[in-house]
């Protein structure tokens, strides 16, 4: 079974909209850094272990990414974040990832950032009512729904909400 991955912004005008591949295609090694997920983008970005989701990663025990002390503006409404998406080449751009738990949580990142508030109506509806449909990962503490603030110089850019769906193989 595959999933179809979308990512929404703008009141839900899709942003992505793919079929997740298997990670080989995207992915290559990065052992360079203790706090990645092991892998990088083949584009060279990679997502920096924020502390929260440490414990469900496979670097489990090799630590994390300390993203409150590292002087990045976050909303004080989000209480997990899960990394950060970085480039080498390119520090000027990156993108926290946090655990979007309500639409009532997305909309005070949307007032905390004064950024367009991502999704319709109907897709909120799953996420306070069936995050399971839409989650990006299952820990035990919970379904994920990933969400994320886009930056440039430090100044934010776009609010993004990530489904995945489970797409039964023909």
């Amino acid at each position: 079974m595959s999933k179809t991955k979308i990512v929404y912004v703008d009141g839900g005008e899709e942003y992505c909209n793919s079929t997740v591949t298997p990670q080989e295609a995207l992915y290559v090694p990065d052992e360079d850094n203790p706090w990645t997920f092991g892998v990088k983008k083949v584009d060279g970005k990679r997502y920096l272990i924020g502390d929260f989701f440490s414990d469900f990663t496979p670097n489990r025990g090799r630590g994390f990414f300390d993203i409150s002390s590292r002087g990045y503006d976050l909303c004080p409404d989000v209480n997990e974040w899960l990394g950060i998406g970085v480039y080498d080449d390119a520090p000027e751009f990156y993108e926290l990832y946090f655990w979007a738990r309500s639409t009532e949580m997305l909309g005070l990142v949307s007032t905390y950032y004064d950024l367009p508030y991502p999704i319709t109506e109907e897709i909120g509806l799953e996420l306070d009512t069936c995050p399971e449909n839409i989650r990006w990962k299952y820990t035990p503490k919970g379904d994920v729904v990933c969400a994320s603030i886009k930056f440039r110089d430090d100044l934010p850019t776009m609010l993004k909400l990530y489904t995945y769906r489970k797409v039964k193989d023909e």
